[in-house]
């Protein structure tokens, strides 16, 4: 395989999973921001945290003077000058694709590109938060629906390993990201609060609440970071990419892969 369509596979998964959390996480604030009453401290704290989950906290600050919904919204979904908004990772999907176009399942290139003409058609203009929040949810479904083309139609070969090894690791950073966010608030949040917030917007909260219902002493912590079958903990991505990477040589570890595996 040549080293330009690995790289492009490791991004397409990187940036997917990317796109599909970050719908998730603007739509659960959304939602959060609508249904509950709450002060308006408390609300700027929670963008501020979204802002730096999703964005660049210190790019929006620039161009943003205060943390409203509609700027937030915009910020995250729409602005091309944030690298990690929708629109911007949609269109880095679309460029890698061409370079591993030969490789991909037609039906994987079809999908990205009605993602692509869904993002291009939504007008901003005079939209409804539900609007809005029926959008998110569109992107969402269309990105799970990629994901199960790959799992479908797609060989367990090298190529079919980069995109894994690309997926995986977006989602481990993106856990360890939301947990460090949240910690870093904690005096702001209450414990309650900071720890049912992290596993709402690692989309953890149904899972944990259905497996520790009844053992109300189970870390939030320990959940996210070395659960062993959560698939959003940290160590859960991990795991898998040390075996895709395994597997990828053979069963056999390499010497110019020795400083990889220590990391």
């Amino acid at each position: 395989m040549l080293s330009r369509v690995a790289d492009s596979l490791y991004w397409i998964g990187r940036y997917s999973e990317r796109i599909e959390t970050n719908a998730y996480i603007a739509a659960m604030q959304l939602e959060h921001t609508i249904e509950y009453n709450v002060n308006d401290e408390l609300k700027e704290l929670e963008w501020q945290s979204i802002i730096k989950i999703c964005g660049y906290f210190d790019e929006y600050k620039k161009l943003y003077p205060i943390y409203n919904v509609d700027d937030c919204i915009y910020y995250l979904l729409f602005d091309r000058s944030n690298l990690n908004s929708i629109e911007s990772l949609v269109e880095s999907v679309r460029f890698n694709m061409k370079n591993a176009r030969d490789i991909i399942p037609n039906m994987l290139w079809e999908t990205w590109h009605d993602i692509h003409l869904t993002v291009k058609s939504f007008s901003q203009n005079n939209v409804s938060m539900m609007e809005i929040s029926a959008f998110l949810n569109e992107i969402r479904l269309l990105c799970l629906t990629t994901t199960g083309i790959v799992e479908s139609l797609m060989t367990r070969d090298e190529s079919y390993m980069f995109l894994k090894i690309g997926k995986w690791l977006e989602r481990s950073e993106k856990t360890a990201l939301i947990t460090k966010i949240i910690l870093e608030q904690t005096k702001e949040y209450n414990s309650t609060f900071a720890s049912n917030y992290a596993l709402l917007l690692t989309n953890s909260l149904e899972d944990f609440n259905r497996r520790f219902r009844i053992d109300v002493t189970i870390d939030t912590l320990q959940y996210l970071l070395a659960d062993q079958k959560c698939t959003r903990s940290v160590y859960y991505g991990i795991k898998k990419i040390h075996g895709t990477i395994v597997e990828l040589q053979g069963g056999n570890y390499k010497t110019y892969t020795d400083e990889l595996f220590k990391s």
